[in-house]
């Protein structure tokens, strides 16, 4: 932590997006194992869950230490700050792949789990909060707004479509008790893509605070962590 000394964070910020990164990849291994009959993806994701969140704490720590002993200045404190925040929230998209991975484990042998989700809108969410996940990761190591100018207007849309989707798979639980499990299932695994997507938009609110002294231009920030 020599450079956060001398105010320059770019190595912290270079470790924190390559923890983001990894978070992406497992939210996107996790997802893979859903539409495929191959699940070493997901048992990937379930063996690199805690070691991301022992490095995510272990530069916590860190951080932690420059504050007691540093004394940053204020603009070293809003890049720190800024830092926690992304971090907390590839946290959390490495907690909810670990969720739909476990999803994905939970089909027995010959019975692939694509027909499922395919046939809600899994597949269109999934690659949306994906593509949020990568482009807050993108505005942070680039320090530009630009890759977040519209992330939480799209993520308003991943909320209203896993709303829609809640509510054909309760009329879909209705006309076949048969699949009410594996509708559970896809129900679980729209809650952890919505929960995804929530996080990488309260990481893009800091990031565009930090960069401009503003918020998101919009009132759909969630006001928590899911």
């Amino acid at each position: 932590m020599t450079h956060a000394s001398n105010g320059d964070f770019n190595q912290v910020r270079a470790r924190a997006h390559s923890l983001g990164l990894s978070a992406e990849e497992m939210l996107r291994d996790s997802l893979k194992a859903l539409a495929g009959k191959d699940r070493s993806p997901a048992e990937s994701v379930l063996a690199e869950r805690s070691s991301l969140s022992q490095n995510i704490d272990a530069l916590h720590e860190e951080l932690f230490t420059v504050i007691a002993l540093q004394q940053p200045l204020p603009r070293d404190m809003a890049e720190i700050s800024c830092i926690f925040c992304m971090t907390m929230s590839m946290e959390r998209v490495g907690h909810y792949a670990e969720e739909i991975a476990r999803v994905a484990a939970a089909f027995p042998p010959g019975r692939e789990p694509g027909h499922v989700f395919s046939a809600c809108t899994i597949p269109r969410m999934a690659d949306e909060a994906c593509a949020m996940v990568h482009d807050s990761l993108d505005a942070f190591i680039s320090l530009s707004v630009d890759p977040i100018a519209r992330h939480a207007i799209r993520n308003g849309e991943i909320q209203a479509m896993g709303a829609e989707a809640l509510r054909a798979g309760l009329e879909r639980m209705a006309r076949e008790p048969r699949e009410i499990r594996n509708i559970e299932r896809a129900l679980h695994v729209i809650r952890a893509i919505e929960g995804s997507a929530a996080n990488s938009t309260m990481a893009a609110e800091k990031v565009h605070l930090f960069l401009t002294g503003k918020g998101l231009e919009t009132s759909e920030i969630p006001d928590r962590f899911p």
